[in-house]
């Protein structure tokens, strides 16, 4: 198993952070740019998987403390100086009940539950927080998961990839049955995106290798134009996840896959400098553009115009540049908060501060 550092996976990443960029920006011809979400899920249930197998030679205690401090130290830093400027400028831009329900929002994703708050949300707008539904369904996965996946180790009767393809299945099998019956919950469930995180899973476990390098030169130019297509041709009010979600979460695995055992043509694309530099700000860039985006259609009093929308981007990729290098990369390496003790206690204020803030917003 690879375990180096694969600047593919983030040219992969930009071009999903920018399809969602994009899309959440209103701009013509991305109207499916949302399944950029299901290709972060496959990506993140790979890498993630990697890593907790390659810690397997540790203790028990030692791998999931250093697990659970290494997503911590990815997750919440960017997130919280994120959420403390925006609920700044929300308090600024935003009245009355728009104000009450980023309050709702906030003291949602203070306890990890925003997509709680998203599918329970009988309005029709597009609040500055809700995108932050991901990083909940993400979150919550992987509070159970690296249990979960040592004890389908621990199963001496079946092979972990049988245990972890069966879950998989129940859930893709759940979100086409609440795509017809409960689409919003579908959409927003952390049961129902589950199947994305483990596909990672399983093609990280070589659960799927592609040989022969014809066969992976088409697959992976194949794979692309099939997210493209998404990208291009899916809507915003189609029942989804459910079976649209399989051939984008299909092709971006397979895009993983013959990534990490061929070096094609559409491996050197997604290496190219500027992809691979986009996916490593992916994640500010992530966090910041919708919430930009939310709060300057409330203080304009509608949608933007084109060269404000191409402005907003711009800045918005600024603000993901300066949180990537300021915030991200300084805590995550250690240099800033290199006391785990005092990044978990600032981290923990910060958290109760904000979901206090967000709890008087909203009552």
């Amino acid at each position: 198993m690879h375990s180096s550092y694969r600047p593919d996976i983030d040219g992969l990443r930009a071009i999903s952070a920018v399809a969602v960029v994009l899309f959440h920006a209103h701009v013509p011809g991305f109207g499916g740019g949302f399944v950029g979400v299901d290709v972060f899920f496959v990506i993140s249930g790979y890498l993630i998987t990697q890593v907790l197998v390659a810690s397997a030679g540790q203790p028990l205690r030692q791998r999931l403390t250093t697990f659970y401090l290494r997503r911590c130290r990815r997750v919440l830093p960017a997130l919280l100086v994120c959420l403390v400027a925006i609920t700044l400028l929300a308090t600024l831009a935003l009245q009355g009940a728009e104000l009450r329900v980023y309050g709702r929002y906030l003291a949602f994703t203070s306890l990890l539950l925003t997509n709680v708050a998203a599918w329970s949300d009988p309005g029709s707008g597009w609040p500055a927080l809700i995108h932050l539904w991901t990083i909940a369904v993400e979150e919550q996965f992987y509070l159970a998961y690296p249990v979960l996946l040592l004890l389908a180790f621990r199963v001496r009767s079946a092979p972990p990839v049988l245990l972890l393809g069966i879950l998989a299945a129940a859930s893709l099998v759940l979100s086409v049955w609440l795509s017809y019956t409960a689409p919003r919950a579908d959409f927003y469930s952390t049961s129902t995106r589950i199947w994305e995180l483990l596909l990672g899973a399983l093609l990280a476990l070589n659960a799927w290798k592609i040989g022969g390098r014809i066969a992976a030169e088409l697959l992976t130019l194949l794979s692309l134009l099939v997210i493209a297509a998404a990208v291009c041709l899916y809507w915003p009010t189609m029942r989804y996840p459910g079976v649209y979600a399989l051939p984008v979460c299909l092709a971006a695995a397979a895009l993983l896959a013959t990534g990490r055992d061929h070096v094609t043509w559409t491996v050197r694309l997604l290496s190219m400098r500027p992809l691979v530099f986009t996916g490593l700000i992916s994640y500010s860039l992530y966090l910041w553009h919708a919430a930009v985006l939310s709060l300057f259609r409330s203080w304009n009093g509608g949608a933007p115009s084109a060269s404000q929308t191409v402005a907003l981007i711009g800045a918005i990729w600024v603000l993901a540049v300066i949180s990537w290098r300021a915030v991200e990369q300084p805590v995550r390496s250690g240099s800033w908060l290199r006391s785990n003790r005092a990044f978990l206690a600032l981290a923990a204020t910060l958290n109760l501060v904000l979901g206090v803030t967000g709890l008087l917003l909203w009552k």
